[in-house]
């Protein structure tokens, strides 16, 4: 009976395809989620989704990988970072190389010092910096920077002999001639270490504060002043920025003065000029009603100058009552503040123009030296050029012509008595710039114009005065050091001061070499087949000199002066460190931090992003450096091994204290707190209970 039924087999369902476009919205949507998530910056969204590229090469590695808070911190440090600190320490051992160091203190109140290693690189045939180590220090002195530093050299066994320069700022700490940092690395250490004078972007920083200090902050003050005013009010911003949309200026956050940030108030000063007339008509409205017509003529100027329409004056007298409005209901200081604006904008404009004006004459000469020597690439050759440049242009702002070009040494450019009179120009022929001569004009005799005149000469030559003092423009190495510039080659005083440079740099050529030395430098002033120098760094010229073989001896001993720090660098890194020290990881550990900066510098001297310097194309294939891989394995033993030794350390110092040890734990933080919670809740417990209790006994 079942012979003829047929059972029908059910027909596989189809699960329709998600398209393409689909799936690459949703992992768009995944990427931005996470981004929010995490409250990451959307300027990372693009190298987080090449990362993710990337990983997907090797997907069962990456489903293998395992990485938490933890074990990313100690992997890090003793893995990733600790491989990276390794090559730089074989580097330094075979390569002469100078350093870099400052101390600061961090957002977790912690005093760190930074050590940055310059060495020419025979693989990258140039100069590169890498970030050695970064430390703290309990007290910051000389004697405890040195310490550092000599444990530092000792932990990684690196030879003395090799470091050919420090650079520093001139603080005693640093640069005492009797107990200074570099004096006890001299006397100690490396007798034969260069004494390329402080840091002179410091140098020219300070003279900047000089030159500004006869004016007593006044146009400083109304930087800070302005700057405040708009940083809590959203609603003036958007006031300031519908003024500047009418006049056509280009609207900015008014910026802040940061007085120990490299000329600040230069930059400062630019953005107010830029910004002048939106201020005037903006705080015009904070004139007292009964100054209102006098100062409106001011404002009709600027209408006039602009050719603003009816509307735009109406819509410009409704900002006005409105923040006219606001100011009736300010507190006293709020009108102190506006008071004080005001006053520099309007009343005594003159004398504030006068100053901006000057400043912003005057301090470009201080700038472009500060940002030429902040350059990454070797500049050592220039520092004496450009430092005799720097004084001799800012002398000519107020010193006679013929007094300069008859100073034909650098010695007699810094004996130049810049304070005598008889070497000065008279207050009508210094250099004030061209907007202050027209201002000059309408205030001429006043008060005004004669003590400004007196505050900038005082200014002009208190400037001078430091940069005559600071700035090693006597220097031996460096006018040496300078004769090493290809396009110095072929002149009699070139070879003059070549010649010399054995004599500086006695650590390296020795016996017969320095000979060889002097043939090869008398020949390399006639040589016409030299490379060509055009738009190269001094390092990569020097690198095909030394492809060439013709000059091993000049070559051996100029590839170690271009290692040498002119520039700050380790400055940066200083902002690195308050990116990742903040509020919310101010628990971060100093390894930690010299970890993420040990890295970040590799990367860098590479010009690598993290993901173009690890990346394999064949995963399966392209070998993993074995010390990275031996280093991550180990990393979780380094660790412990450190937290070992943590708690040995603390354990000595408790017993030299004579700290018995305690059987029960310390209260934590966090438990501390739980305590105190759970005290006031049993006594407020208590309180109930006896006032219902007594409120029973009184019924």
């Amino acid at each position: 009976m079942f012979k003829n039924s047929v059972v029908k087999k059910p027909e596989p369902t189809t699960v329709p395809m998600t398209p393409l476009i689909d799936r690459v919205k949703n992992s768009e949507a995944m990427v931005l989620a996470f981004t929010a998530d995490h409250s990451l910056s959307f300027a990372l969204t693009p190298h987080l989704i090449d990362l993710v590229k990337a990983l997907s090469h090797d997907k069962k590695a990456v489903d293998e990988m395992s990485v938490d808070r933890t074990s990313a911190s100690y992997k890090l440090t003793y893995g990733v970072a600790k491989t990276v600190t390794e090559s730089l320490v074989s580097h330094l051992k075979d390569n002469y190389f100078s350093l870099n160091m400052d101390e600061a203190t961090s957002s977790n109140i912690n005093r760190v010092v930074t050590v940055l290693a310059s060495y020419f690189s025979p693989e990258e045939k140039q100069v590169v910096v890498h970030h050695l180590e970064s430390f703290s220090v309990t007290k910051v002195n000389s004697e405890s920077m040195y310490n550092g530093l000599v444990q530092l050299f000792d932990k990684h066994d690196l030879p003395w002999n090799n470091l050919m320069s420090i650079l520093m700022d001139s603080c005693a700490v640093m640069r005492g001639s009797k107990s200074g940092l570099e004096t006890r690395i001299r006397t100690n250490k490396a007798p034969h270490l260069l004494d390329i004078d402080g840091d002179s972007c410091h140098h020219a920083h300070n003279a900047c504060k000089t030159f500004c200090k006869p004016f007593k902050s006044f146009v400083e003050g109304l930087f800070s002043d302005v700057h405040n005013d708009f940083k809590w009010s959203t609603d003036q911003r958007e006031h300031l920025q519908d003024i500047c949309m009418m006049i056509g200026v280009k609207y900015t956050v008014p910026q802040r003065y940061v007085p120990h940030r490299w000329l600040s108030v230069y930059d400062v000063c630019l953005d107010t000029l830029r910004m002048w007339d939106a201020y005037t008509i903006f705080y015009h409205s904070f004139v007292p009603a009964s100054m209102q017509t006098a100062y409106m003529p001011l404002i009709k100027d600027l209408y006039r100058k602009y050719e603003l329409s009816d509307t735009n004056r109406s819509s410009i007298k409704q900002i006005q009552t409105h923040l006219q409005q606001k100011n009736k209901t300010m507190t006293s200081d709020g009108k102190a503040h506006k008071a004080r604006i005001v006053e520099k904008l309007c009343y005594v404009q003159k004398k504030t123009l006068l100053i901006l004006n000057l400043y912003a004459a005057v301090l470009p000469m201080l700038k472009k030296y500060v940002m030429l020597f902040q350059a990454k690439e070797p500049l050592m050759h220039k520092l004496h050029e450009q430092q005799t440049e720097l004084l001799k242009d800012f002398m000519s702002c107020f010193v006679k012509p013929e007094i300069i070009s008859d100073a034909k040494s650098s010695r007699k450019l810094k004996e130049i008595d810049v304070g005598n009179s008889k070497c000065q120009l008279d207050g009508d022929s210094i250099f004030l710039g061209a907007r202050n001569r027209k201002l000059l004009k309408e205030v001429k005799g006043d008060k005004l114009a004669v003590e400004f005149i007196s505050q900038t000469t005082e200014a002009y030559i208190a400037c001078a005065r430091i940069l005559q003092k600071k700035m090693p423009i006597n220097s031996a190495l460096l006018k040496s050091i300078a004769a090493i510039d290809p396009l110095c080659a072929g002149h009699n005083v070139t070879l003059k001061y070549m010649l010399k440079l054995p004599s500086c740099v006695t650590n390296v050529l020795a016996g017969d070499e320095v000979d060889r030395f002097d043939l090869e430098a008398r020949k390399f002033q006639s040589d016409d087949k030299l490379p060509d120098c055009e738009n190269k760094r001094i390092d990569s010229w020097w690198a095909e000199v030394e492809d060439g073989q013709k000059y091993p001896m000049m070559v051996k001993l100029i590839k170690p002066l271009l290692s040498c720090f002119h520039g700050p660098q380790v400055e940066s890194s200083f902002n690195v460190m308050g990116d990742i020290i903040d509020a919310k990881s101010s628990s971060t550990r100093i390894d930690t931090l010299s970890a993420i900066q040990t890295v970040k510098y590799e990367l860098r001297s590479k010009g690598k992003t993290a993901i173009q310097y690890y990346f394999h194309k064949d995963p399966l294939h392209d070998v993993v450096d074995p010390a990275l891989v031996k280093n991550l394995t180990r990393s979780y033993k380094a660790y412990e091994e450190n937290k070992q030794g943590e708690r040995e350390a603390v354990e000595t110092k408790r017993v030299e204290m004579g700290v018995e040890p305690r059987a029960e734990k310390l209260v934590t933080k966090r438990k501390a707190k739980e305590l105190s919670m759970q005290v006031a809740q049993k006594a407020r417990y208590d309180h109930q209970v006896e006032v219902s209790q007594t409120n029973k006994h009184v019924k």
